[in-house]
Order: structure tokens, then sequence, then C-alpha cells
């Protein structure tokens, strides 16, 4: 006969016997305090998902940038050029363009 039971008990008459479950168990004078707890739970919820999102922005933002310092880095870096002096090659690429000028 149990087996039987949650074939006669939908999703609406499930919601309705929880509903009067929690009126009898905190009484109809404690519904709103508790609905009131729910929602600043749920706003804090909310605060803290939008706080760890622009954390993670941040993060991915600065992780970003310091690839990009790195690899500027590494195209500075010091070579030797032909006739024995040392250039960065930046320098020797504003030489070449203002040669070609």
């Amino acid at each position: 006969m149990l087996e039987n039971i949650p074939n006669f008990i939908g999703g609406q008459e499930i919601i309705i016997v929880i509903i009067l479950a929690v009126i009898l168990i905190f009484g109809a004078k404690k519904i709103p305090e508790l609905a009131r707890t729910f929602g600043k739970a749920r706003g804090e919820f909310e605060q803290g998902k939008i706080q760890g999102d622009q954390e993670l922005k941040d993060l991915k933002e600065q992780k970003a940038k310091e690839k990009n310092n790195d690899d500027d880095d590494q195209s500075t870096t010091t070579t030797t050029t032909p006739n024995g002096s040392n250039e960065n090659k930046e320098d020797e690429s504003r030489n070449n363009n203002n040669n070609n000028n």
C-alpha cells in the first residue's frame, strides 16, 4: 500500500502538505520572520556571488596583464649587432625604421 502513495500525490499536493506542516510546526506568527530571514540570506548569497565573480574577473585580468608584461620583457632581450655592440631589439627595430624613412 505504501508503494502506491507516490502515485496519488502530485507536485501541487506535496507543496500544500509542506506549507501546512510549516504552519503547524512554526505557527502563523513565525512565518513572516522566517520569510524575512530567508530573504536576507538569499540577498547575502547573491552579494557574495557577485563579489566572487568580480574577484575572479579581476584575477583573470591581472594574470593577462602579467602575461603581456612577460611577453614584452622577452621581446626586449639584448642582442649583439654585427658591429659587436649590444642593443635592444626595440632599439634595433627603431633604427631600421629610421633608416627606411
